[in-house]
């Protein structure tokens, strides 16, 4: 028997109820120990020379046999639209050059664009105050060839903070290679930064929701878990930022009180 999430064959009497190669759950255990799928894939099936087994996966994976542009598409469309049977379809295990490949591209377009709206605005400004901050847009030049350091620092950053919340409320049931999976997926949808002014507030609305989906189906666990573990560190970043702004405040308050005694 094979495997219903990636075609490789599953030993006899196996007593896990998971795949030891992509690391996928069976559903429900036969009485050999192996588990066959519930329905048909939702996803795209590829059949290999000779009849192979039918292979599960993302459109990118299979950009060889697709084409690059028609495979990003296809898999910016699913992750965005069908969010749910495309984790679900996510091996959470093995090589990560297709998760980076794909995010570094659709991320660095995306960060590239929304740099180049926010420096059109300040020169918009600038003109209409009769002064161009040279600092401000030489800041914004200079980031432009770093992108994809930058994208993909926040790749590997994003992943571990989410990884060791959904650690911290119980929700991480495979490694931190399947978050850093549904992280490099879910951020392909930073291209909505080149949408302008409004873009990157979308992405990063949709980024969120695709995360948290992911997480729910990579790790087997309940939408709270993953809801928790991808708002807790925002909430500790305003509340970081509600405690320093209170602190600016008040700090020099008391100060000049105890200096007016």
């Amino acid at each position: 028997m094979n495997c219903p999430n990636c075609g490789q064959p599953v030993p006899e009497g196996l007593a896990e109820s998971r795949c030891p190669a992509c690391g996928r759950p069976f559903s429900e255990p036969l009485p050999g120990g192996v588990a066959p799928p519930v329905s048909e894939p939702v996803f795209e099936r590829v059949t290999g020379p000779g009849g192979a087994p039918p292979w599960r996966g993302t459109p990118w994976d299979r950009r060889q046999d697709v084409g690059l542009i028609a495979a990003l598409w296809r898999t910016l469309r699913d992750s965005m639209v069908r969010p749910t049977e495309f984790f679900r379809s996510m091996p959470v295990s093995g090589p990560q050059c297709s998760p980076v490949s794909y995010a570094l591209i659709l991320g660095t377009i995306g960060f590239g664009a929304g740099i180049f709206w926010q420096g059109l605005v300040a020169l918009g400004l600038g003109l209409a105050g009769g002064e161009v901050d040279r600092r401000e847009m030489g800041i914004y030049l200079l980031l432009v060839p770093f992108s994809p350091l930058l994208v993909l620092m926040g790749l590997y950053l994003g992943t571990v903070i989410l990884h060791f919340f959904l650690w911290m409320v119980g929700g991480a049931r495979n490694g931190i290679g399947a978050t850093f999976r549904v992280v490099c997926w879910a951020n392909g949808i930073q291209i909505l930064n080149a949408i302008p002014f409004c873009g990157g507030l979308i992405g990063a609305v949709w980024v969120l929701v695709a995360e948290v989906i992911g997480i729910r189906e990579a790790h087997e666990t309940t939408t709270g878990r993953a809801i928790a573990a991808a708002l807790l560190p925002l909430a500790l970043c305003c509340g970081l930022a509600v405690i320093g702004i209170a602190a600016a405040v008040l700090i020099p308050a008391i100060i000049a009180g105890m200096g007016g005694e």
